[in-house]
């Protein structure tokens, strides 16, 4: 998860866009610190990262040096707001980022899921959930001690599902289904699950059969909500929008592209049934 500090001070972010906008001008510091209304030592930290300044600030530090880039910066400053929002203490508080996620997915229309080694959440059983939960916090050295009422929140947000007014696209590899974070026979319910979700008429599960040729592949699971994304990690979820929810969108494309849906993804799910232990 990046820190703020190392958000605000990225290349071409907004540290540097504000300095580089003081200076245009032929501002110093001290100016620029009576029009926003903070000291110098504030906008020093403004401008070295180390201070995340408000909406209000930003736009009357445009309309000083370039009142054209007024909308652009505040947009930056909300991008901001959202980083520095992000969940820092998602180790304890799991349950509540399920929460969360159950809020962003009631309140879309259109959700994509991408997965490469696991099942994408909103169609795991319980049991399939606790295995992959607890197989990605135990390496990490997380407390698994807040795990059920983590799975819980989960498993309440599948209630969505059901809601034909949304639609769901769940696309992932054929490793997900070759791989097992659990034992044979609660993989084996995680397949009936998958089937029988297939047939839901609002959800296209799309699975990328092995052996082909990705233009991209997620390093990291996401999650796509209308025009947010939510990449997941095992300590954390960060929200994007903009263009980097977009670069997130043109990859559930490529493996929309790559996926097969239906009765050919069905095929894949029933052959790898097939080869559980009897």
């Amino acid at each position: 998860m990046q820190p703020i500090n190392e958000w605000l001070v990225q290349p071409g972010g907004l540290a540097q866009q504000l300095r580089e906008l003081r200076r245009a001008a032929g501002l110093e510091q001290a100016d620029i610190a009576e029009i926003i209304g903070t000291s110098q030592a504030g906008v020093s930290r403004i401008e070295s990262g180390r201070r995340l300044p408000s909406a209000s600030q930003v736009r009357l530090w445009a309309e000083r040096t370039d009142a054209s880039a007024a909308d652009r910066l505040v947009r930056l400053v909300e991008d901001g707001e959202v980083v520095n929002r992000r969940w820092k203490t998602a180790l304890k508080e799991s349950a509540k980022i399920q929460v969360t996620y159950d809020q962003l997915v009631r309140g879309g229309d259109r959700i994509r899921s991408c997965q490469v080694l696991v099942v994408p959440g909103l169609l795991q059983t319980r049991d399939y959930a606790r295995a992959q939960k607890l197989a990605a916090w135990r390496p990490l050295g997380i407390d698994t001690a807040g795990v059920e009422e983590t799975i819980g929140a989960a498993m309440r947000r599948q209630e969505a599902l059901y809601d034909q007014s949304k639609t769901f696209e769940f696309y992932f590899t054929a490793a997900a289904l070759d791989y097992w974070p659990c034992p044979a026979s609660v993989m084996a319910g995680q397949y009936d699950r998958l089937l029988t979700a297939s047939y839901m008429p609002n959800v296209t599960i799309g699975i990328v059969p092995p052996r082909t040729q990705l233009a991209a592949i997620p390093l990291l699971g996401f999650l796509i909500v209308d025009d947010l994304a939510v990449v997941e990690m095992p300590h954390a979820e960060d929200v994007r929008r903009g263009d980097d929810a977009s670069l997130y969108r043109r990859v559930a494309d490529d493996m929309a592209a790559e996926a097969v849906t239906g009765d050919a993804a069905r095929a894949l799910i029933t052959a790898a049934a097939a080869q559980l232990p009897r």
